[in-house]
């Protein structure tokens, strides 16, 4: 996956917001 293309912010940007889904997830589970 050597892209090189504005798509490489758009995936670091889903990967950051599937990270806080996976927090939310987390908390809602503690709670």
């Amino acid at each position: 996956m050597l892209e090189r293309k504005p798509t490489k912010l758009l995936k670091q940007l889903i990967s950051e917001l599937d990270y806080l889904d996976k927090e939310d997830i987390d908390l809602v589970k503690k709670a």
